[in-house]
């Protein structure tokens, strides 16, 4: 199961299991609750899972919140790339000229 799903910019968040079960044990596999952030590094969004993990299991409001956390990321990923294309293509100015 996913904890609250948390931004890298927010507190210190660590990733990782919590050893909780807030829904219950899905299946003999299931290694409970798992907390992951979420960063920008070199244009591609990073998810950290702080282990390996074989598979994820999400409860209804733990996918909606995922989908909308990665569209959230999404779109901040292509703002700053149409800024950083905007600001190439933009003359610089000279200092002398204001």
């Amino acid at each position: 199961m996913l904890a609250d799903l948390q931004k890298k910019e927010d507190a210190q968040i660590i990733a990782g299991q919590t050893g909780n079960y807030p829904a219950g044990k899905l299946n003999e596999q299931d290694e409970g609750e798992l907390i992951f952030t979420y960063s920008i590094e070199k244009d591609k969004i990073k998810l950290d899972f702080g282990k390996p993990i074989a598979w994820l299991g999400f409860t209804l409001a733990e996918a909606e919140k995922l989908v909308n956390d990665l569209n959230a990321y999404i779109r901040k990923l292509k703002y700053g790339m149409e800024q950083q294309a905007l600001e190439k293509k933009a003359p610089k100015q000279n200092p002398e000229d204001n």
